[in-house]
């Protein structure tokens, strides 16, 4: 039996109107499961760093040589490229010769860079190293100068915002620097700001390179997403990034021998996080 149009029309209204109800509440139904089973409320699991720095340490011997030769390789070059500067200003600064210096930096060492914090990664998923393993990612050199030029970029606002900041306490609390004067106090309120944006600069940017080598990530949002996997960890990354810092500087005061054993185990404390970030990210996901 047909209807009559305005019939037909009043049926379809209150047909799509409880088809409307119907699906408001399987959204509800489905919402109120995830948030019961934790998804929406998930919380992000404490790095264990006494776990971590174990770890580390146990997968030093074996590959000293490979860490090291790396990281030989990009000291001699960053020291290379720092005496040709000086030879092509003739001791004076320009801004020339702070962009050559860039450039410099970012075609030879950038490429070692990546390769030292993929060692660290690789040394847990493919224990025996190649000799020449970092030096691999020179076949990626496009995507690895985009990658520092990112950090650098990070780097330049991070640092512009910290003397923002000193500029702002000097006027505030009308403190009177000068080169002649410098107190103690004053000496280690800059220090202690120099070692918080270290920290905050490592920390967001610490898998920059790994995401653009091994993910094939874009080098120009790699950061955004570094950024995004060490925000919940900042606390125990920034902790742990010091750590490291004072560590090498003992290594350094032991005529640099004691490098042999802190380079190595940084780089694999750094691998060593980031596998955890992302086993954490894919139990997550699943």
């Amino acid at each position: 039996m047909l209807l009559p149009a305005s019939d037909y029309s009043l049926n379809m209204y209150y047909h799509k109107g409880n088809l409307n109800a119907l699906a408001c509440e399987k959204t509800a139904g489905i919402a109120h499961q995830l948030i019961t089973e934790g998804y929406y409320m998930h919380k992000h699991q404490p790095i264990p760093l006494d776990t971590i720095f174990s770890d580390a340490w146990k997968n030093v011997k074996g590959s000293k040589r490979s860490f090291f030769f790396t990281f030989f390789t990009l000291v001699v070059s960053q020291l290379l490229i720092y005496i040709a500067i000086a030879l092509f200003e003739h001791g004076a600064r320009s801004w020339q010769g702070d962009l050559l210096e860039f450039v410099l930096q970012s075609l030879l060492t950038a490429p070692l860079l990546a390769g030292l914090c993929m060692l660290g990664v690789n040394r847990f998923r493919n224990p025996p190293l190649h000799f020449f393993a970092g030096f691999k990612y020179y076949r990626m050199l496009p995507r690895i100068i985009a990658a520092f030029l990112m950090g650098s970029i990070f780097l330049w606002v991070l640092a512009l915002l910290v003397a923002a900041c000193i500029v702002l306490l000097v006027i505030a609390f009308h403190m009177q620097i000068s080169l002649q004067y410098t107190s103690p106090r004053t000496f280690i309120a800059f220090t202690l700001i120099t070692v918080l944006f270290y920290g905050v600069y490592k920390s967001f940017l610490l898998f920059n390179y790994i995401l653009v080598a091994e993910k094939k990530a874009n080098p120009f949002i790699a950061w955004w997403k570094s950024c995004k996997i060490a925000w919940p960890h900042f606390g125990k990354i920034f902790l742990a990034l010091i750590y490291l810092f004072v560590l090498n500087l003992l290594g350094m005061c032991l005529l640099g021998i004691g490098l042999l054993w802190t380079v190595p185990f940084s780089y694999l404390v750094i691998g060593r996080i980031y596998l955890f970030c992302e086993n954490e990210k894919n139990s997550t996901a699943e």
